[in-house]
C-alpha cells in the first residue's frame, strides 16, 4: 500500500530449518516437517488464538489503545474483552481456519466477519490511503497476527518435538550404507 501497511489477512507463516539427518531418505524428511509444520499451526490456533479475546491480551500482545468513546460504548454494555464487540469476530477466528503446509513452512490463515475482513483493499480512484473503517481493520489483522516470545519458544519446542517423533517413528526408512 501507499502507507506500507499490510493488508494481508490474519496469518502466521511458520518455516523450518533442520537439518535432515543423512540416514533419512529426503522424501520422507520432507514428509516430516511438513506435517509438523501443519500440526504446529493447529496447536498454535487452537492454543494461542484464543487468548487474544481475553482481558489480558491488551498488555501482553500491545494493542493499540481505544478511543475514550469506544471504552465508553464498550462499557455501557457490559463488554470487557479486547477484539470483541458481537462476539462474531471471535467466533469466526478461533474456529475457521485454513491451513496450508509444506517442508519449507506452513501459514495458518484466518478471516475476519467484516466488510474487508481478509485485509485485501483495493484503493478507488483519487484515493491516496486507506480509510479509517481499512485502517481498522489492518489494526485488528496486526493484533491476532501478534505473537510473543513464549509463545515462539513454546511453537519451537513444539515443532522440533513432532518432527523428531515423525522421523523416528516406527516405519521410517533409513539408508543403510553397504561396506565392501
Amino acid at each position: 500500500m501507499a502507507d506500507g501497511t499490510s493488508t494481508a489477512p490474519p496469518k502466521l507463516q511458520v518455516t523450518a530449518d533442520f537439518p535432515r539427518d543423512p540416514r533419512l531418505f529426503a522424501r520422507d524428511h520432507a514428509t516430516a516437517i511438513r506435517d509438523a509444520l501443519r500440526e504446529t499451526a493447529e496447536e498454535h490456533h487452537r492454543r494461542h488464538i484464543p487468548w487474544h479475546f481475553k482481558s489480558f491480551a491488551v498488555a501482553k500482545y500491545g494493542y493499540t489503545p481505544r478511543s475514550s468513546r469506544y471504552k465508553k460504548l464498550k462499557a455501557a454494555i457490559g463488554i470487557t474483552e479486547p477484539l470483541v464487540f458481537t462476539g462474531a469476530t471471535r467466533a469466526q477466528v478461533t474456529t475457521q481456519k485454513t491451513i496450508t503446509a509444506t517442508q519449507k513452512g506452513a501459514t495458518l490463515i484466518m478471516r475476519l466477519p467484516l466488510k474487508g475482513g481478509t485485509g485485501s483493499f483495493r484503493l478507488k480512484a483519487g484515493q491516496t490511503s486507506l480509510t479509517r473503517s481499512q485502517k481498522t481493520i489492518v489494526r485488528i489483522i496486526e493484533e491476532i497476527k501478534a505473537i510473543t516470545s513464549d509463545e515462539r519458544r513454546y511453537l519451537a519446542d513444539f515443532i522440533r518435538e513432532k518432527y523428531t517423533a515423525k522421523a523416528n517413528a516406527p516405519g521410517t526408512k533409513y539408508r543403510t550404507r553397504r561396506r565392501a
